[in-house]
């Protein structure tokens, strides 16, 4: 009896035993399968740039690689539930050694593979940040954020900390509470400085897993992180091909603009934001938002008065000719020229437009929303069909999207081609987007390379038109060559403007011949009235 109360005793204090070790033992929080111990890291992470994608970027022209640095970065941390945890201000070195809270940045050949959604690239390098960071273990949304200025790094690193900051600094702090209200921080575009409208914003994955979702879990030593981060903003480079033009016809470019370019984007979500439940529909007129009228501008024309009528002439050097047609910029600093490819005038470098992405949907074929100037299954085919479609109030104005960005080049076109001789200022207009047709969303950190393609007389090109002639007048060609052979007759191709009137009755003379046979007699020997008689000889 007392052998059998002694063993009890015995499994009783093993048992409180096995109970004290497994008590001391630290706990470990397991989430998805995975445990996540107490305690911090530091983990090892890269930012890259995504490259441009190929798409179709006082005010002036600015260099195609304006926004291709980074100036600051932060790396802010949030938790399941989407709340701010902590966030880091970087601090940049120029070795490649960092430690703690610093990156450095170097420059990487990318391929296409690097572009989203398998697009082609539009750039061979781009800058990759390099970091190291001490971070607690758990789940959390990682993001990167380059570019935002002083303002938002003294937010970053003040929040949680008595408030008394600046107006600026205070808005940012209430906007990073949260992951929603990070990635939906309204930029404002800088119309002095077009190179620092380059934000940039992404989130981190572990490196392996880079198809999985924002969220991560943090909880093993020396773990290795990678963001890709986009810019805010896309660049736009203009090239012009008058392959198709018809003999005797002359086109003179003065400028491109692009025009009502988005006042503002959010950091890290579509922009415009598409409102709740919002379900496109036919001729839909896209998202509203407050636009800047007049983006940046390059000038095809020296000094800064524009050229008239009379600097239209076979010299100027943004002239545009079925035997000359193909024209575009080059970097920044150089004129633009006639290059031997159209490629020449698309690269990374060329002087380029810039804008905030502009998200407007899309539109319907066959209807005012149909970027071509004959839209589908329309009868005529020789007229287009909305001829009214440059007037603000008209159904087609913009392609019926009144809040999307475009782009303008003013010119001045002269036709000789006795076909259809014309003379005057115009305007050709294209609505940005990922085709030439139906789309209209002008997307973030991409490169649309936008080709103009003249066609027939000046007045038949790809792109929306807008064009003016002197009115009234006459117009015929100048020089017009006519045979000198005898027993011949010739027509005169006369174009008249007629400014709104009727034309009731038309007169033409011939004043006067300058010429005429060696021999002829003067009229008073029975000669032509309108003949002139020469009396030396043609050597």
């Amino acid at each position: 009896m007392m052998k059998n109360k002694a063993m009890r005793c015995v499994w009783l204090v093993c048992g409180l035993l096995m109970l004290a070790v497994t008590s001391c033992k630290d706990d470990l929080l397991y989430t998805d399968g995975e445990p996540i111990p107490e305690g911090e890291t530091t983990i090892i992470a890269q930012v890259d740039f995504r490259p441009l994608v190929e798409g179709l970027a006082g005010k002036s022209r600015t260099a195609g690689d304006a926004i291709k640095s980074i100036q600051d970065l932060c790396v802010l941390l949030y938790d399941t539930e989407g709340n701010f945890v902590e966030g880091h201000s970087l601090e940049s070195i120029s070795n490649a050694n960092p430690t703690d809270g610093q990156f450095y940045v170097n420059e990487v050949t990318r391929k296409d593979g690097d572009a989203p959604d398998g697009g082609t690239i539009a750039e061979t390098k781009t800058p990759q940040a390099n970091l190291k960071l001490t971070i607690p273990y758990g789940r959390y949304y990682i993001y990167a954020v380059a570019n935002m200025g002083e303002d938002f790094k003294k937010a970053v690193q003040a929040h949680g900390k008595e408030n008394g900051a600046a107006e600026e600094v205070a808005k940012y702090k209430t906007a990073i509470a949260t992951k929603e209200g990070l990635k939906s921080i309204s930029l404002t575009w800088d119309v002095a400085d077009v190179a620092k409208n380059s934000q940039m914003f992404g989130h981190f994955t572990i490196v392996g897993q880079e198809n999985n979702s924002e969220l991560i879990t943090i909880n093993k030593k020396g773990m290795k992180l990678h963001s890709w981060i986009r810019r805010a903003a896309s660049k736009v480079t203009i090239a012009y091909d008058g392959s198709k033009l018809e003999e005797g016809v002359f086109i003179y470019l003065k400028s491109v603009t692009i025009k009502d370019i988005p006042q503002n984007c959010c950091l890290g979500q579509d922009n415009p934001a598409v409102p709740e439940n919002y379900q496109p529909k036919d001729r839909d007129e896209g998202v509203k938002l407050d636009l800047i009228k007049n983006g940046e501008t390059i000038k095809y024309y020296e000094g800064d008065t524009e050229p008239t009528i009379s600097d239209f002439k076979e010299t100027y050097e943004a002239r545009i000719t079925k035997g000359k047609p193909l024209f575009g910029s080059k970097e920044q600093g150089e004129n633009a020229y006639h290059p031997k490819k159209l490629a020449d005038v698309h690269t990374e470098i060329t002087n380029a437009l810039y804008f905030y992405e502009n998200m407007q949907g899309k539109g319907k074929e066959g209807t005012p929303s149909d970027k071509r100037q004959v839209v589908a299954n329309t009868l005529n085919k020789t007229e287009p069909t909305y001829p009214n479609g440059g007037q603000e109030n008209n159904e087609a104005w913009k392609d019926a999207k009144p809040y999307g960005t475009y782009i303008e080049v003013d010119a001045f076109y002269v036709s000789i081609n006795d076909k259809k001789v014309g003379r005057g200022p115009i305007k050709y207009r294209f609505m940005l987007g990922k085709d030439v047709i139906t789309d209209y969303n002008a997307e973030r950190n991409h490169h649309y390379k936008l080709t103009l393609k003249f066609k027939g007389y000046a007045n038949d090109a790809d792109w929306h038109i807008e064009y003016e002639e002197p009115e009234p007048g006459i117009e015929v060609p100048n020089p017009y060559y006519i045979s000198y052979l005898y027993n011949r007759t010739m027509n005169l191709p006369v174009k008249i403007n007629t400014g709104g009137g009727t034309l009731t009755s038309l007169k033409a003379e011939i004043l006067t011949n300058n010429w005429a046979p060696y021999g002829t007699l003067p009229l008073a020997k029975g000669g032509l009235d309108y003949a002139t008689y020469y009396t030396y000889s043609i050597i």
